[in-house]
């Protein structure tokens, strides 16, 4: 029976220093993550369940875990308000994919997307032939920007 009431005492404890330092972290828009921000959200979240559940970690261990993470992502959003060449390093750079109606291949293939996901981007955004596009701009969340002739 203790048994259970540690695993719900931790299970709590980590619950609410999770919801502290995401609302420190700050907001931002599912649709809005970058890759960065999805792998530490995903990070962080692994910390806190492992702190929750496995006994043979302190419970302070995984407390300060996640502060440094969080401490650390905290410094880089910073980091990246401030600095271009971060932001570009930590969030990378929109990409032209398509310009005048011509696909470019060179940065289809630095952003490791191919046709099929052009095509599916295009078709989600309602444009069944590529010549009805003036041009298309991938963005750092993996969205892609169309503008139609």
């Amino acid at each position: 029976m203790n048994s259970h009431i540690s695993l719900v005492l931790r299970s709590i404890i980590t619950y609410f220093t999770l919801l502290f330092f995401t609302r420190i972290m700050g907001r931002k828009q599912i649709s809005q993550l970058t890759y960065f921000d999805y792998i530490v959200g995903i990070t962080i979240g692994s910390i806190a369940a492992v702190a929750a559940v496995d006994k043979s970690i302190h419970v302070i261990d995984g407390i300060i875990s996640i502060f440094i993470w969080s401490a650390l992502t905290i410094i880089i959003s910073i980091l990246t308000l401030k600095n271009i060449h971060i932001r570009l390093l930590v969030d990378s750079e929109p990409l032209i994919i398509m310009d005048k109606g011509i696909v470019i291949y060179k940065n289809m293939k630095k952003a490791r997307y191919n046709m099929g996901d052009l095509l599916m981007q295009l078709r989600n955004k309602n444009i069944f032939n590529l010549t009805d596009v003036e041009a298309a701009i991938l963005e750092p969340d993996g969205k892609l920007s169309v503008l139609k002739k």
